[in-house]
């Protein structure tokens, strides 16, 4: 329910368009080799991916699948997934290898600096670790993105009639298309990872070996031209009140311990693509640490270095009972017929999700009947209410509806409300694996009550990260005001920041969610195991 896609879309539009990016994308012109490699690994897999897909048109289940009823089944690519998941990891295992010797070369500059000689910790394991595993979440979300768009070129080419030789030239055609929802294509998003993350992984070896010997402060170094952009630029220097932020105008370097800015998030890359790096400080230097704290240069907050922090696919950890899910939904339905079927719709509905990185939805109707059963097509896609559940909601009226958040955001979004108010459901559930079930009332004749809770805690979450975040909303506003930013897509970015910040901040988001809503007169309840 969520239009993360037009996010992208509109993010992708400001970087290239009001930056004027687009060079950036022409792998030819890179010098470095390794991000050249690391790019090629990555279009290779690319490439067998969409192999994959064409050779799977010639197989028997594809032939079941043309040939057969034209209801979509989860269970219809299992083959060409199995696949696709071989290539993946096979072809990973290259570009691991790859980003190792970019840390290690990343580690050489900065004992280069400090004129030291390199010497590797346990951290430094920590640290690699945590990087690479973030890349391969980079690389899977570009996979996923590529599986969709070929999944999606066979259900439309057989819901328009064509057979499998005319969508086979099509699923070729991908990799230098614009994937949908993006101005990307698969090879332009691969050049711009390959780039990034090289810079990343580096930036990481330096910093790591900085904090190995007892550094504690660095300097961040910009590519020093008139491409350097507003953030890198206010990171980097000090800035007179009056004065445009340029290189130009560019004062004394700033000097950041080194430990706040790998905690507070503010640290390069700061965007995609960007050049920036450190340089020590080195009246700053102590004794080298025993234990020498994790440089985490990942934007990842969910990320705990101790444990493995990708959660990885399978099904979710439910730790409900059904008897204590009754006992605590009890005091939210007065109905003990409603009740049962609410305890056990819930309970099938978490036992039944296959995967905890897609969202599944569910929905009942008032005859206690299952009306919609389906699920996104890939881990950031969002599901919305089927058609059989809105013919439902017409007729005899929708009881309860269900889908999980990924994100492990346990609030309903604008989308989610607008859909509730809408098809006027009685009950709206969210559920997360981590922060339990979020559950609203919709009591009757209060569409417009509900939808006004939910703009007054988003407008209370906007005033907090204005508050809170005043460098970063400050940076949008000046692009606005100053740097001829569309209003349109100020307002898309805007919202997409509130939306950040609210995941970021869940303990006072449901505070101020469940203030606005009860409000309004609309009764929720936050049932956790």
């Amino acid at each position: 329910m969520t239009d993360i896609a037009r996010e992208k879309q509109i993010t992708n539009q400001l970087m290239l368009n009001h930056l004027n990016m687009w060079d950036e994308f022409d792998i030819k012109s890179v010098d470095d080799t390794k991000t050249v490699r690391y790019y090629n690994r990555i279009m290779n897999h690319i490439n067998d991916q969409l192999d994959a897909g064409v050779k799977w048109l010639d197989t028997d289940e594809a032939q079941k699948y043309f040939k057969g009823e034209s209801q979509y089944h989860q269970e219809v690519f299992q083959s060409l997934e199995d696949e696709w998941d071989s290539i993946l990891e096979s072809k990973y295992d290259s570009v691991e290898a790859l980003l190792d010797e970019v840390y290690r070369r990343g580690k050489a500059k900065g004992y280069t600096d400090m004129r030291e000689h390199v010497r590797y910790t346990e951290a430094d394991k920590q640290a690699l670790r945590i990087a690479t595993e973030y890349n391969y979440h980079l690389i899977n979300k570009i996979d996923n993105d590529v599986r969709n768009e070929i999944k999606n070129k066979i259900i439309s080419g057989f819901l328009a009639g064509d057979n499998p030789n005319v969508i086979a030239p099509k699923i070729q055609a991908i990799a230098g298309e614009q994937l949908e929802g993006s101005t990307f294509t698969p090879r332009q998003r691969a050049t711009m990872i390959a780039k990034t993350e090289i810079s990343r992984v580096q930036n990481t070896g330096i910093l790591q070996s900085y904090i190995n010997e007892g550094y504690t402060e660095v300097k961040i170094l910009t590519a020093e031209d008139d491409n350097v952009c507003h953030t890198c630029l206010t990171y980097a220097y000090e800035f007179n009140k009056k004065d445009e932020v340029t290189y130009q105008n560019a004062g004394k370097e700033k000097i950041h311990n080194i430990i706040e800015l790998v905690k507070n998030g503010s640290f390069p890359p700061f965007h995609p693509l960007c050049r920036c790096t450190y340089l020590s400080v080195w009246k700053t230097k102590t004794n080298p640490p025993k234990k020498p704290y994790v440089i985490n240069l990942t934007p990842m907050k969910f990320l705990d270095y101790e444990n493995k922090f990708v959660l990885p696919d399978g099904k979710p950890n439910i730790k409900w009972t059904k008897e204590n899910l009754y006992n605590q939904l009890k005091g939210f339905t007065d109905d003990q017929n409603e009740l049962e079927v609410l305890t056990k719709f819930l309970m099938n509905y978490m036992k039944n999700i296959k995967n905890r990185n897609i969202e599944y939805l569910n929905a009942i109707d008032n005859d206690f009947n299952i009306v919609c059963n389906q699920f996104s097509l890939g881990e950031s896609g969002g599901v919305d209410l089927c058609h059989d559940g809105i013919d439902a909601s017409k007729n005899i009226g929708l009881l309860a509806i269900i889908h999980n958040h990924p994100s492990n955001n346990p609030l309903h979004s604008q989308g989610d409300i607008d859909g509730f108010a809408v098809y006027d459901i009685k009950y709206s559930f969210i559920f997360t694996e981590e922060n339990g079930l979020y559950v609203i009332k919709n009591d009757g004749e209060n569409s417009n009550d509900i939808q006004n809770g939910w703009n007054g805690f988003y407008n209370d979450m906007l005033e907090d990260y204005k508050e809170n975040k005043s460098l970063e909303y400050g940076h949008l506003l000046d692009m606005y005001i100053y740097g001829g930013l569309d209003e349109k897509i100020y307002n898309t970015l805007l919202r997409s920041k509130v939306k950040k910040h609210i995941s970021n901040n869940i303990s006072l988001s449901l505070n101020l969610f469940k203030h606005n809503m009860i409000k309004h007169n609309i009764p929720v309840f936050h049932s956790k195991p």
